[in-house]
């Protein structure tokens, strides 16, 4: 006799389960024992299931409850190939094998709220390499509809079929901002009915569909999946931006511990036009790009940003490659990332937050404020290359927090965190910087607060390549820098900044040519951004620039 471990949450229900059937209990009860149960009241095992891999018979469990009448809790207690994608309706579970292992040759999509998932730490292993995404969460649907009063009918792309009611149909208004209706009932995969008529077009127009339980009806409304202990990785062979996982156009989504590993091509965990959910435990190890928060990525136009977002405990680790990043926070707002650790990232500029365009509006920009980070530990980051930022606020972002813990560089980086000239209200507070060249720089025009910092090491303006500046705040005054290396000509004009006509600039000699020639070297002129300096027609002389904002 073959026995087959059972969960420790299957095993403590066995004994109370075996004399409560459903409609489905008399057709298997025990053939040889524990391990061949197949089905319980609310239970099926779906490794005593047919199918070909374990996704199919995933689905044949979910099958054989739906035909009982039931909502159950599916467990898989094998490994295996999941080639078919398992489909969970509204109120089941699944739970496996902590002990198992899994090949993933399939885009698992997960569309229905009311649902949940234990992995419990199985190894999901994803074997595609086509820069899709392992695991989905949402309604992934784009079509073409009509609608008519509360009539709506499909006239091309994405079907309805895994639309449940209570989901919400975004349709194009032609205009910054969708119509809204909320899904009353899904007559088949081609015709809906709304609760409103205010969906109504003319034309038809895309569409596309939201998760958005607290204003869903019919069973299950109100909770959004969930998932508990997703681990998965990803084959070093993987050559193209596969993603590990990303939650789309949702609303409350709880993930509790998930950890992607070598996804050295791709990205670790991927937010659009996700709002209000809650992370716990998240681990990117060894990706190209880790967190980012950006708009919606499917439909043809902007339905929303990522806000309002809660994460506790965040590692960004080891990413490869110096064209990716930690974190990129896109357009979105007030989003919570608390104990956040990033180590050994060699990006160029390692987490940046900034203002996105509206997708569908070319003319409408979207800005990034209200985030708030709160730093653990920050350190060995950076390519190594002048320039190189940890963190980045750009355009006009505005009234973004970064807090506590520590910043530490061995020379990846040479900027800590640095303020573009139109970014307003930015906070810096209760941290460390050591080992930078400049620990904040806030550009010219730039507003917001620093307060109880301690710098270690070097904190002054540092070489820097031309046309490679940022501001320096000298007690309270701002002050720009900028590396000059002379050419042949008798004159050099460089980019700095922040640097206006008003400007008070000196330079300083740092090698020995430009030293026996300080006396006929002078600052000829001073313009918006940019200062000439005039010299003896020898290459190769270095200065060091410093200009006062006014």
């Amino acid at each position: 006799m073959k026995v087959f471990l059972l969960s420790s949450v299957l095993g403590a229900l066995l004994f109370s389960m075996l004399l409560v059937p459903d409609s489905a209990q008399s057709q298997t009860s025990r053939e040889a024992g524990i391990g061949e149960i197949k089905r319980l009241a609310g239970v099926r095992q779906a490794d005593r299931f047919p199918g070909s891999d374990v996704g199919e018979q995933i689905n044949n469990a979910v099958a054989d409850c739906i035909n009982s009448g039931i909502v159950c809790s599916i467990y898989e207690n094998d490994s295996g190939t999941i080639s078919t994608a398992p489909d969970l309706p509204p109120g089941f579970s699944i739970h496996f094998n902590p002990a198992g292992i899994f090949t993933l040759k399939t885009h698992w999509n997960i569309y229905h709220r009311g649902t949940q998932y234990f992995f419990n730490g199985a190894e999901f292993d994803y074997a595609i390499d086509d820069g899709g995404v392992a695991f989905y969460i949402g309604k992934n649907t784009t079509s073409v509809v009509s609608v008519r009063s509360t009539r709506v009918t499909w006239k091309g792309g994405s079907s309805f079929a895994h639309i449940d009611v209570g989901d919400q149909i975004m349709v194009d208004s032609g205009s910054f901002g969708p119509k809204v209706c909320n899904v009353a009932a899904v007559n088949s995969p081609t015709s809906l009915t709304l609760t409103s008529t205010s969906c109504t077009t003319n034309t038809d127009e895309a569409a596309t569909f939201y998760m958005e339980p607290g204003s869903a009806l019919g069973s299950y409304p109100g909770k959004a999946p969930v998932l508990h202990d997703l681990n998965i990785n990803s084959f070093n062979s993987s050559k193209r931006n596969n993603v590990a996982l990303a939650i789309e156009l949702t609303s409350g989504v709880t993930v509790n511990s998930f950890a992607a590993n070598n996804f050295a091509t791709g990205t670790c965990l991927k937010l659009l036009g996700a709002i209000t959910g809650t992370y716990f435990d998240i681990h990117c190890n060894g990706a190209k790009n880790g967190l980012l928060l950006d708009q919606n990525s499917i439909g043809r136009f902007w339905i929303s940003t990522s806000n309002a977002n809660r994460f506790y405990g965040v590692d960004l680790d080891a990413s490869p490659s110096t064209a990716g990043y930690a974190f990129q926070i896109n357009g979105g707002s007030g989003n919570l990332i608390d104990g956040l650790h990033a180590e050994g990232n060699a990006a160029h500029k390692v987490a940046t937050i900034q203002q996105i365009t509206a997708m569908g509006y070319g003319s409408t920009k979207i800005q990034a404020g209200g985030n708030r980070l709160v730093i653990l530990d920050w350190e060995r980051n950076g390519d190594s290359v002048r320039g190189a930022t940890d963190i980045s606020i750009r355009d006009a972002s505005s009234s973004n927090i970064i807090e506590g813990g520590s910043f530490t560089s061995t020379g990846g980086t040479f900027i800590g965190v640095s303020a573009e000239s139109n970014t307003r209200n930015t906070i810096l507070r209760d941290t460390s910087f050591v080992g930078y060249q400049q620990s904040y720089c806030f550009a010219y025009g730039a507003t917001g607060s620093v307060s109880n910092l301690q710098s270690v090491g070097t904190n002054v303006a540092p070489s820097r390549s031309q046309g490679d500046s940022a501001g320096l705040i000298f007690g309270s005054k701002l002050v720009y820098s900028a590396l000059l290396v002379t050419s042949v000509k008798p004159s050099d004009t460089i980019e700095i900044l922040g640097v206006i006509p008003n400007s008070h600039c000196s330079l300083t000699a740092t090698n020995k040519s430009a030293a026996a020639n300080l006396a006929t070297t002078f600052i000829s002129q001073k313009a918006r951004n940019q200062i000439t300096v005039t010299h003896t027609a020898i290459p190769g002389m270095t200065f060091d620039v410093l200009c006062s904002a006014n």
